[in-house]
Order: C-alpha cells, then structure tokens, then sequence
C-alpha cells in the first residue's frame, strides 16, 4: 500500500511497497508513484483506477483510489506476472490442437468470426484451405493410431513450413 500526494511523492508506504519501490526507481521518480499518467487515465474520473504496468520484465496491477479529503491516492500493487504468463498459456491450450500445434476446432471457429468481423469492417480479405486426407481411416485401421498420429505431425509441420510469419495456422 501506497500513499502519495498530489505532486506524488509518497507520504506512506508499508514495508512491501517500499521494498518494490526501492527496486524499481527510474530516471529518479518511482514508476508505481507516477501520478501524472493516473490522471490521464479515463478511469479516474470515478476516483477509483485500475491498470497494469510493466517494470522489469514483471507485470504490477494496480487499484489506484483518490481520496478528495486529503489530497493524496492510495496504491495497491501486486504482481500478476506468473498468473498472465499462466492465464496466455492455457488460452493457447484451449484453442490449440496437442498433437499438431494448429488450431483446434475452437480455435479455428473463433479465428473464422475474427475474419468475417474483419471482413465486413475494413474491407479485408482472407484465404481458407479445406485439406481432405483420403483413406487416413486406412492409415490408422492398417498401421495403428501411432502411425496416423505421426502422419498428422509431419504434414502440419510442413505445411507451417510452407505459411508465411503473418500467415494464421
């Protein structure tokens, strides 16, 4: 917890913030403590601010309250680093196909309403290739899943081999 003034030099902070703060000093002013960019933000308005902030390769969210009595904010900041680095990772699960690494049927669902809002707003265009394997049925009933599972991997890898870096899988 911080407190701050309205020029933002702290008038308060416990034991946690003080630590952070005093890892975290740049060009002299204390990131968490910059007052002037709270200000900006379209949230204060309602005296209460939320935002995150990246300071060192960390992520700090941060609930900002400005209380008119005594001129001065109060900072709550916690680090959310290894829960955004979490939260991106099963968000990539969830849409990703284990086997492969191309997107799964949500995750080719959820592109393909990307693609037509993009469509219809801005006018872009967008490819779509519908690959068919015939007789893959075959290849597991005759070889085994194992087999028809690698087939699966050595043609997604060639054909992310073949798409380009802006290219969606």
């Amino acid at each position: 917890i911080v407190e701050v003034s309205e020029r933002g030099a702290p008038i308060y902070r416990n034991m946690a913030a003080k630590r952070m703060s005093e890892n975290m000093v740049h060009g002299g002013k204390c990131v968490l403590l910059d007052v002037d960019e709270i200000k900006k933000t379209e949230t204060y308005e309602d005296k209460v601010c939320m935002r995150d902030v990246e300071i060192a390769n960390r992520v700090f969210q941060q609930k900002i309250h400005y209380l008119k009595d005594s001129d001065s904010y109060y900072i709550y900041s916690w680090d959310i680093t290894e829960l955004r680095d979490l939260t991106r990772k099963l968000n990539k699960q969830v849409i990703t196909d284990p086997l492969t690494g191309l997107r799964n049927r949500l995750g080719f669902e959820n592109r393909l309403k990307e693609c037509l809002q993009e469509m219809s707003s801005n006018k872009m265009t967008h490819a779509l290739l519908y690959l068919d394997l015939d007789e893959f049925k075959v290849v597991n009933d005759t070889a085994g899943h194992s087999a028809g599972d690698e087939l699966l991997r050595q043609l997604a890898e060639q054909l992310k081999k073949q798409l380009k870096d802006k290219d969606d899988d």
